[in-house]
């Protein structure tokens, strides 16, 4: 097991990395999450961060945390060359969400299902708002998230909590229209048009 005092070493090592570059933070981070450093550190000052989530560690500001978005990070990982280490974190993050607690209940303009939207959780079409939502109402489909079975997206599409959709050029009529026609037959986009 790793001491608070070792841990702060793996700690700085992905800090220095996520400063530098994004690419080279996937196996620090690794090694983070591997040995467990994130849960509990000691600050050269003696101060004793602890994190009960990984999510947490990665949000929290510089010294007590990377200060990295967790979108930021899913797509780094999707991207990265370290195919096992990416697995494996993104496995982590997503299990570490917790659900949405409850249903319904009075709103204010800055709530969506009970998640405050200026905390940094996302709402809506957030992957991590799609995963905590999907475990509380469809943990099946979670679990695939998880897995890496399925897209956040496509989970929300399946358990009815998003629409599909597609995205299109707008720099270009033709491509567009191309795109159009993989979903759309010729006549539904001429009625389309003329109803216009």
């Amino acid at each position: 097991m790793t001491s608070p005092q070792e841990a702060w070493g793996l700690v700085k090592a992905a800090l220095t990395a996520a400063q530098n570059s994004r690419d080279e933070l996937v196996l620090p981070l690794d090694a983070v999450f591997q040995s467990g450093a994130w849960r509990e550190f000691v600050l050269p000052n003696g101060e004793v961060v602890r994190h009960e989530r990984l999510v947490d560690f990665i949000r929290t500001p510089q010294n007590r945390g990377l200060e990295v978005d967790p979108e930021v990070l899913y797509a780094l990982l999707e991207k990265s060359d370290y195919v096992q280490s990416a697995a494996a974190l993104r496995k982590a993050i997503r299990e570490a969400a917790p659900p949405i607690a409850g249903h319904g209940g009075p709103r204010t303009k800055e709530q969506v299902d009970g998640i405050n939207l200026t905390d940094g959780s996302g709402g809506g079409t957030s992957a991590e708002y799609i995963l905590r939502r999907l475990k509380r109402d469809r943990p099946e489909l979670a679990q695939k998230v998880i897995d890496g079975e399925l897209t956040p997206h496509a989970a929300a599409v399946e358990a009815g909590i998003q629409r599909r959709t597609a995205r299109y050029r707008v720099d270009d009529p033709q491509a567009a229209v191309k795109s159009l026609l993989k979903h759309y037959t010729a006549e539904q986009i001429r009625e389309a048009l003329e109803a216009q």
